[in-house]
């Protein structure tokens, strides 16, 4: 952790979080309100992504992003919070039948994400 005057004056290193059942209840209903609120109160710090992984092979990145609005709009969350996602650092990726071909693809997403947001590979999963 680097000071940087986030909650506590902390805040993380620049990162990828990876979430493995990424359009799930807990998803819906835990991780997106906390991950908005820790957003909103600065501790992630602006060098970050969010790369969420599930089985929907047709939602994509355009899709997840309005299916987290939702979720965000059902937890409650500030219309100004939802309305700021950052489209640029949450992205999708299906994974639907669990094989080798499905984390290959995932593998190399997880490379374009990092590269795309000028991330260091640090990644939390």
């Amino acid at each position: 952790m680097t000071d940087s005057g986030g909650l506590g004056g902390y805040s993380v290193e620049p990162h990828l979080f990876v979430v493995f059942g990424g359009t799930g209840d807990l998803m819906r209903r835990k991780l997106l309100p906390v991950l908005r609120r820790l957003s909103s109160l600065g501790v992630l710090g602006t060098k970050r992504a969010l790369l969420a992984i599930g089985r929907q092979g047709d939602l994509g990145d355009e899709g997840f992003r309005e299916w987290a609005r939702q979720a965000l709009r059902d937890a409650g969350a500030p219309e100004e919070d939802i309305s700021g996602l950052e489209d640029a650092r949450v992205f999708y990726q299906s994974l639907p039948d669990g094989d080798a071909g499905d984390y290959a693809r995932l593998a190399a997403r997880i490379e374009e994400v990092e590269a795309h947001c000028d991330l260091p590979g640090n990644r939390a999963f």
